[in-house]
């Protein structure tokens, strides 16, 4: 037999289409682009909202409360509890009245100075009053500490638990301040 003479078999053709790279560059540059856009807009956002929008809304929300709220005369217990803060005069009952501080009386009983007493004119105006409160936490939200937690009264606003972590080193930095026993005075 001859070549000629050979029966032909048939043989199933198949169209294999090549995909040329260079066709799947446009899809690829557009994934890589959009993937950098979304890392670019995470990193400016954790810049400009260093604890993210929630802390910050949350403080403007509780302070219109207690804002609207219109209490000028009242009075409460605060504690500062943690690291450098074992002072066994805690609690410190204050009273304020129209912004000014009326009084600070110790777990002791003693009436106490806030602008003589060395250990209160740390905290002095900060956490003595409620606005100094508000003050205090806004000031912290933005310099980037590594942790601030706060808990509001769901009632009137006021910051009920301030925990803060102030330094990046990770022993026994962080303290709390607590305020209790809130009581509406009258004027």
């Amino acid at each position: 037999m001859t070549k000629s003479q050979i029966p032909r078999q048939s043989i199933p053709t198949t169209k294999f289409a090549l995909k040329s790279p260079l066709k799947s560059i446009p899809g690829f540059v557009i994934v890589l682009v959009t993937g950098v856009v979304i890392v670019l807009i995470a990193l400016i956002y954790n810049a400009l909202f260093p604890k993210g929008v929630w802390l910050p809304y949350e403080l403007d929300q509780n302070q219109s409360k207690w804002k609207n709220q219109n209490m000028t005369h009242y009075q409460m217990t605060i504690s500062i509890l943690g690291y450098g803060f074992d002072d066994d005069r805690m609690p410190l009952t204050v009273e304020v009245n129209k912004g000014e501080i009326e009084s600070v009386i110790d777990s002791f009983g003693n009436n106490l100075s806030p602008t003589n007493d060395s250990n209160l004119r740390f905290l002095y105006p900060n956490t003595l009053t409620i606005p100094g409160l508000f003050s205090y936490i806004h000031k912290k939200i933005w310099e980037k500490l590594p942790s601030i937690r706060v808990s509001y009264n769901s009632n009137n606003g006021y910051p009920e638990e301030i925990y803060v972590i102030p330094y990046p080193e990770p022993c026994c930095q962080g303290f709390t301040i607590n305020v209790q026993d809130f009581q509406e005075l009258s004027p």
